[in-house]
C-alpha cells in the first residue's frame, strides 16, 4: 500500500519522503526519467535543497515554461523538478516532456494510478500547478506558478520569507525589476552597442511592447513613436528614453527582431534575454492590446500606459502627467468639435438639411 494512503487529505505540516511519495503502487519502479531516457533514482530527490512537483499536461501547459527552464538551469544541483503528467497518451506526454530538462514520472499504464493519486492527494484543481517542498520534504507552497508569474525568477525558493521580502519592493513596480536580470544590466542600441542601465536612472522611460510578427501594427507604431521621439530630441529633451520589448517571447525570430529594431532609434532588451519580457507580460496579463507604451517616472515607478495619448497628442503628451494629458485631450476634443462645426456651417446658415427639406 502507498505509504500515504491512510492520510485522507494532504497535510501541509507533514514531512514527505519522496521515494515513498512518488513510487509506483507495486514498488517495482524506484526511478524517474529524463527526456533522453536516463533513469534517476527517486532517493536522489532527498539530496536536493528544494523539490518541485509540476502538475500539467501538454494541451494546456502554461506559458512560463521558459522561466522554469531558466530557473532549473540556474539552480541545478539544489533544485529539482518532477513533471507529473495529466496527458491522455504517450505521444502527448513525449511532445511536452521533450521540452523539459528536468525529471518526470514515466508515462505508462503502471503509473496511471500514482499520477491520479498524486493529483487527488494534493488537491490539484487547476490545469497547471507547481508544488514546492523544502529539502527535508516539508511543504512550502502550491502556488509556484502564480509566484513565478508575479515575481519571475526572483520568487525562488518560493518561501514566505522570500516572497515577503520581494513584495514591498516589487509592489512599487521599479524599473530595475523589469529590465535588469542576474546576468545582464545593460540594453542594446541598433548599432550593437551596450548601454548600461545606469544611464536610464533619473529619466522618464517608456517600455514599448509590440509583437514583431504583427508587421502592420509594428510599422505603424514605430512611425508614430519615431516622430514623437525625434521631435522631443529636436527640442533638447534628454531625460526621456524608450526601451523596446518584443511580446512574442516564445518565438525564435531573431531575424525579425533585428529587422524591426534597425528602424528604431531607441534601446531594446537583447532578444535572447526573455526573462525580463515575461515579468512585464505577466504584470499585464497577456494577451493585451497589440501595442503598449508603459511609462516609468524619474523615480523608476510605473506612471501610466500612454501610447494612445502619444498617437493623438504627439509631443504635447510629454511629460505624461495624467492631469496634463486629460487637459490636452479635452482641448483636442474641443478643437476637433470646433473644426467640424466650421466645416459644416456658413456665415448665414448654422444648420444641415435632410433630403425632405426639413431644417436640423
Amino acid at each position: 500500500m502507498w505509504k500515504y494512503e491512510s492520510e485522507w487529505r494532504f497535510n501541509r505540516h507533514t514531512h514527505y519522503d519522496f521515494p515513498s511519495l512518488l513510487a509506483s503502487n507495486s514498488e517495482s519502479r524506484d526511478f524517474l526519467l529524463r527526456n533522453d531516457g536516463t533513469k534517476v533514482k527517486l532517493s536522489s530527490l532527498n539530496e536536493r535543497k528544494f523539490v518541485g512537483l509540476l502538475f500539467s499536461a501538454s494541451c494546456n501547459f502554461y506559458e512560463n515554461i521558459y522561466m522554469l527552464v531558466q530557473l532549473y538551469k540556474q539552480k541545478q544541483g539544489e533544485f529539482e523538478l518532477v513533471y507529473v503528467s495529466s496527458d491522455e497518451n504517450q505521444d502527448s506526454f513525449n511532445a511536452i516532456f521533450s521540452k523539459m530538462t528536468w525529471l518526470a514520472i514515466p508515462f505508462s499504464d503502471s503509473t496511471i494510478w500514482i499520477r491520479s493519486r498524486l493529483n487527488e492527494f494534493f488537491h490539484i484543481y487547476w490545469p497547471n500547478t507547481l508544488v514546492i517542498f523544502h529539502d527535508n520534504g516539508k511543504f512550502v507552497t502550491d502556488e509556484g506558478v502564480k509566484l513565478l508569474e508575479d515575481y519571475g525568477l526572483e520568487a525562488y525558493p518560493f518561501t514566505d520569507e522570500r516572497i515577503d521580502s520581494l513584495h514591498e519592493y516589487i509592489f512599487q513596480y521599479h524599473l530595475s525589476y523589469y529590465l535588469v536580470s542576474e546576468s545582464r544590466d545593460y540594453f542594446i542600441s541598433n548599432d550593437g552597442h551596450q548601454v548600461p542601465f545606469s544611464e536610464l536612472e533619473g529619466k522618464i522611460v517608456g517600455l514599448y511592447l509590440c509583437d514583431i510578427s504583427n508587421r502592420q501594427c509594428l510599422e505603424t507604431t514605430i512611425d508614430v513613436l519615431k516622430d514623437f521621439y525625434g521631435k522631443l530630441k529636436e527640442k533638447g529633451v534628454d531625460d526621456f528614453e524608450i526601451v523596446f520589448i518584443p511580446t512574442n517571447i516564445d518565438d525564435d525570430d531573431q531575424e525579425g527582431f533585428t529587422k524591426a529594431f534597425q528602424n528604431m532609434p531607441w534601446l531594446a532588451l537583447p532578444f535572447t534575454d526573455k526573462t525580463c519580457n515575461q515579468k512585464i507580460l505577466a504584470y499585464y496579463q497577456y494577451p493585451f492590446s497589440p501595442v503598449l507604451l508603459v511609462i516609468f517616472g524619474v523615480d523608476g515607478k510605473i506612471m501610466d500606459e500612454v501610447y494612445a495619448d502619444v498617437e493623438r497628442l504627439g509631443i504635447q503628451a510629454y511629460p505624461f502627467a495624467r492631469e496634463n494629458l486629460n487637459r490636452q485631450i479635452e482641448n483636442s476634443i474641443s478643437e476637433e468639435s470646433q473644426d467640424f462645426e466650421s466645416l459644416l456651417a456658413s456665415f448665414d446658415n448654422e444648420f444641415v438639411i435632410r433630403n425632405d427639406r426639413n431644417n436640423e
